[in-house]
């Protein structure tokens, strides 16, 4: 068990999303905490994998990036005087 201490106004915050969706406080902490460690856990393997990409050759150099980029606002740009 972990006890976390909470200032007045989460505190008041969290009692109105309770009993809008007529459950406990500890469910809907429960619920935030599921969401942020999911979160944070796709985030670090989206990382990861970008890192291995990267430590593979899998990477694009910066100024081919630069290129298509550049290519693009310049075909939007075309696109927009035409109109």
């Amino acid at each position: 068990m972990t006890q976390v201490q909470l200032d007045q106004t989460r505190l008041a915050r969290l009692d109105d999303i309770a009993v809008a969706q007529s459950t406990s406080r500890e469910a809907i902490i429960n619920e935030a905490l599921d969401s942020y460690l999911n979160d944070v856990s796709l985030l670090h393997a989206e990382v990861k994998a970008g890192r291995d990409s990267f430590t593979n050759g899998k990477a694009v150099p910066n100024e081919e990036v630069e290129r298509y980029f550049s290519a693009k606002r310049a075909d939007l740009k075309r696109m927009v005087v035409r109109k």
